[in-house]
């Protein structure tokens, strides 16, 4: 009677134990703690479950399924006690950013160097007894293992190299500094940061370091090409690494003579001189204006380049940044196109010859592979003579002929015909504006008709006079 007694009770709470088991929500973080508690108690009503059977077992009290289903029940409290005390345990730790500094090395590299620290609590007294008790060997709660940290910009784009930096072991309370090489010169990144199951993402403002006052010039063009008569221009990006205010001065050194530059402010189109750097303003945006004179002379060559550095001097004159910057001035390019007449009528069925078509090379510079564009109504064909100029020389001209062979089929009335030419020069395509011709098609008349009409003529005159002869001597 008390063998059934002891199966009976334990067969109950086998029972209820299955009817109140909670399967691990790991989405529910409102109340991790205290669902680690139950399941802790429920553990140790599961363990005393187990160790009864295991003893009624042993003894041949109960069956091995009656057993087994009792030691399953036992597993699953167990796992589900571990899942929720992972939970509790890897929501603890916390990466956090103790310094992002910018820097430029020798080489003009931009770097950051990032400071971070496992910032975890330091009370892990009853955590590490609850792991111990649930069997997880290795799992220590001092250490953030396995951490991987990226820059990234505004649009979520890597901007450092390394990609990614991987730190396998991040100790509590240690300080860990990473260096990573910007991609890309910004004032703010944002440091993610992937741990564990936990991913954090943090919008940081990178403070410069301090380098005895100096400045980076970054252009947006280390070297241009210029046609003489035009201007060129360079956004220059100025950033300050100091932590005093300097007034700098802003020169160009290396033009040669007949060439100036000057610096425009471009949100105020103002010409400026000075710039004032400080640790609250250490970034500027200005733009370099060169004006390249309408003639080649004077050491200034077609073709040649042109080396020049601008500088930025202290209030004592020395320099605290440079940038070297180069210049070609090249040959102003310029085709035209003329006609003597921009209407012609045709009869039907016959050829239009135009002629000439001057092209005139007006430039500084040889122009080559000269051909002209035609656009014409459906069916109509054209001839050019000569199809193609080889080499046009620079204040030259030659004159082409063109022959339009209207449709066969075409109608009497007014069509238009455009015309440009194109060549190139070494670096770029030419070409002429469009210029519309008019082409009248006009009825065909008969050879015969003309002659009638012209004999007609010379016998009203030939009357007329003959008749005023006659009168005259009367």
């Amino acid at each position: 009677m008390k063998k059934l007694l002891i199966i009976y009770m334990l067969l109950f709470s086998a029972l209820l134990m299955g009817v109140t088991y909670q399967e691990y929500n790991p989405n529910d973080e409102r109340f991790k703690i205290l669902a680690l508690k139950k399941a802790q108690e429920r553990l140790k009503v599961s363990e005393q479950d187990y160790n009864s059977a295991k003893s009624l077992y042993e003894l041949s009290y109960i069956s091995k399924s009656e057993f087994d289903g009792v030691v399953l029940q036992y597993k699953n409290d167990k796992l589900n006690f571990q899942q929720y005390l992972l939970s509790v345990v890897f929501d603890k730790p916390h990466l956090a950013i103790l310094k992002a500094e910018k820097y430029q090395n020798e080489l003009g590299e931009t770097w950051v160097q990032l400071d971070i620290s496992n910032s975890s609590a330091s009370n892990f007294e009853v955590e590490q007894e609850l792991l111990d008790q649930a069997d997880l060997d290795g799992l220590t709660l001092d250490s953030i293992h396995d951490v991987f940290i990226s820059l990234q910009d505004e649009q979520d784009n890597i901007i450092s190299q390394p990609y990614e930096y991987h730190v396998k072991e991040l100790a509590s309370s240690a300080v860990t500094s990473i260096e990573f090489m910007l991609l890309k010169d910004v004032e703010a990144v944002t440091v993610s940061a992937n741990y564990g199951d936990k991913f954090d993402a943090k919008r940081i403002w990178l403070r410069r370091r301090s380098s005895e006052g100096r400045v980076t010039l970054t252009p947006n063009l280390y070297s241009q090409e210029v046609e003489f008569g035009y201007k060129a221009s360079y956004g220059i990006s100025m950033e300050y690494f100091g932590d005093k205010r300097v007034r700098g001065k802003l020169v160009v050194e290396g033009l040669p003579k007949g060439i100036e530059g000057s610096f425009i402010n471009p949100r105020t189109g103002a010409n400026i001189s000075t710039v004032m750097f400080s640790s609250v303003s250490p970034s500027h945006q200005n733009t370099l204006n060169i004006i390249i004179p309408k003639e080649p002379g004077g050491g200034i060559e077609i073709g040649e380049l042109i080396a020049f550095e601008v500088k930025i001097l202290n209030e004592n004159d020395l320099e605290i940044g440079s940038l070297p910057l180069d210049l070609i001035p090249s040959g102003r390019t310029s085709l035209d196109l003329t006609m003597n007449n921009m209407y012609f009528p045709v009869s039907k069925g016959d050829t239009l010859t135009i002629y000439p078509l001057t092209i005139d090379n007006n430039g500084q510079i040889d122009i080559r592979n000269i051909s002209l564009n035609i656009s014409l109504p459906p069916a109509w064909e054209y001839l050019i003579e000569p199809e193609n100029i080889t080499v046009l020389a620079a204040g030259s001209k030659q004159k082409m002929s063109l022959k339009v062979i209207p449709s066969h089929d075409a109608l009497q009335g007014i069509y238009q015909i455009e015309v440009s030419a194109k060549g190139e020069n070494i670096s770029r395509a030419v070409t002429t504006s469009k210029k519309e011709i008019k082409v009248e098609i006009q009825k065909h008349n008969n050879p015969w008709v003309m002659f009638i009409l012209i004999l007609s003529v010379i016998a009203i005159i030939g009357g007329v006079i003959y008749a005023v002869s006659k009168f005259s001597k009367s």
